[in-house]
């Protein structure tokens, strides 16, 4: 249960997501009562991602998850590239 509140989540809030899947399995994440951005929550991710992967887009999509294609397209959308 996310038990922080205010509008941002950081990366530290997200340590459920890490090495247990619990959170794949829908468990592990709570929607806060006053919601949050989605795009920009997965805006975050994604620099996030490129952050720790030295900007290697490949290597960034794996960690999120998301194929290469699926990231390059939300590379663009989020205008990240």
């Amino acid at each position: 249960m996310l038990a922080e509140t205010g509008r941002e989540i950081n990366e530290e809030h997200l340590w459920v997501l890490g090495r247990s899947g619990a959170a794949r399995s829908g468990d592990a994440f709570r929607l806060p009562d006053d919601g949050v951005d989605l795009d920009e929550l997965e805006k975050s991710l994604m620099r996030q991602a490129l952050e720790r992967t030295g900007g290697n887009k490949t290597q960034a999509a794996r960690l999120l998850g998301l194929s290469p294609p699926t990231f390059y397209y939300r590379i663009e959308k989020f205008e990240l590239g």
